[in-house]
C-alpha cells in the first residue's frame, strides 16, 4: 500500500506540474496562427510555453497542444503542420485522460508486471496512431521523421531545469529509426 501511495504521490505531482504548464501557457503568435489555419486546427486549442522542451497534448477534460516557444521558430512550416497534426490526434483520441487513467491503475497494481507492459503498450500505441493521423502519405512521414529529429534536438538543448514532460518515443530506437 505505502508503495502504491508513493507512486500515485509522483503521478499527482506529474499532473500538477502539467496543470502549471497549461495555466502559464501564452497566445500563439501571427506566424503559428498560420500554421495552425493551415493544418485545420483552432486557433484556441493552441498554446506557446517557454518552459517545455517538447510539444504535447495537455488536459484532461479539454486537452490542448502546447508547443515549445524555440521550436515555432526551428521547424519549417510543413513540419510545423506534422507536428500540430500529431498533437492535435492525441487531444482528439483524449489521449492525456487514457494514459493518465493508465498510469494510474499501473501505480495502484505496481506489483503486477503486466499493468506495466500494457501501460507501454497503449503508450506505443497512441504514438503510433498519432502519427499515421499527421501522416498518412509517406512524403508526409518523411516530413513527420524531420520534424521529430528537429524537435527532440531542440528539446536536448532546454536550459530551464524546471518540471516538464518530455517526447515519450513509446516505441523506443525502432519507433525513431
Amino acid at each position: 500500500i505505502v508503495v502504491a501511495l508513493l507512486m500515485l504521490l509522483r503521478l499527482g505531482r506529474a499532473v500538477w506540474a502539467v496543470h502549471r504548464l497549461v495555466l502559464s501557457s501564452r497566445a500563439v503568435s501571427p506566424r503559428l496562427a498560420d500554421a495552425i489555419a493551415a493544418a485545420g486546427l483552432d486557433v484556441a486549442f493552441v498554446s506557446v510555453n517557454d518552459r517545455l522542451g517538447a510539444p504535447l497534448a495537455a488536459g484532461w477534460l479539454r486537452p490542448r497542444i502546447l508547443l515549445p516557444a524555440g521550436l515555432v521558430n526551428e521547424l519549417s512550416p510543413d513540419e510545423l503542420r506534422s507536428v500540430l497534426l500529431h498533437e492535435d490526434a492525441h487531444r482528439r483520441r483524449r489521449d492525456p485522460l487514457r494514459i493518465l487513467a493508465a498510469r494510474a491503475v499501473a501505480a495502484t497494481f505496481w506489483f503486477y508486471p503486466p499493468s506495466w507492459l500494457l501501460l507501454r503498450r497503449l503508450e506505443a500505441t497512441a504514438e503510433y496512431a498519432c502519427d499515421e493521423a499527421a501522416a498518412p502519405r509517406r512524403s508526409d512521414g518523411l516530413v513527420l521523421a524531420g520534424a521529430v529529429a528537429r524537435t527532440l534536438r531542440c528539446a536536448l538543448f532546454v536550459t530551464d531545469a524546471s518540471p516538464r514532460p518530455t517526447p515519450s518515443l513509446a516505441g523506443g530506437r525502432a519507433s525513431l529509426a
